[in-house]
């Protein structure tokens, strides 16, 4: 394999040289902090949980809707769809997570130029990557 290197063509020694790169700088995101105003999608009452008609002493919260949260920051209003990922489910952040809560989430990705939010502060958030930052 000595001197294979050399042997390459110009697009692959190109794409060789651009991969490195991006393995280098890897996933650059940009973050903005904000405090939860709203929350919606989410039914907050706690029902029983049933089983073939027996009633369980097990209470669980609901999700009826998608889970959307509006976001006060520096730069407007975000409204964001939240959307389940990894280990993070809608229903155990909606629990944790309370109207006046600061919260850290990204709205850019720059792996393939993924912008999360459009103009008007519209777009979604995946659950794993919202850091609650101060509650209150």
């Amino acid at each position: 394999m000595k001197g294979s290197y050399l042997k390459m063509n110009k697009l692959q020694k190109a794409l060789c040289i651009g991969t490195g790169i991006l393995a280098l700088a890897g996933c650059s995101r940009e973050y903005k902090t904000g405090t939860v105003i709203a929350e919606y999608g989410i039914d907050t009452r706690l029902a029983p949980s049933q089983i073939s008609g027996l009633v369980l002493s097990g209470e669980t919260v609901k999700l009826e809707n998608p889970y959307v949260l509006q976001i006060k920051t520096e730069d407007g209003v975000y409204t964001a769809s939240v959307i389940r990922e990894q280990n993070v489910t809608l229903e155990a952040l909606s629990v944790v997570l309370k109207n006046g809560d600061e919260i850290r989430f990204p709205t850019k990705i720059w792996w393939g130029a993924d912008n999360r939010f459009n103009k008007n502060k519209i777009g979604f958030i995946y659950s794993d990557e919202i850091e609650i930052l101060d509650q209150k």
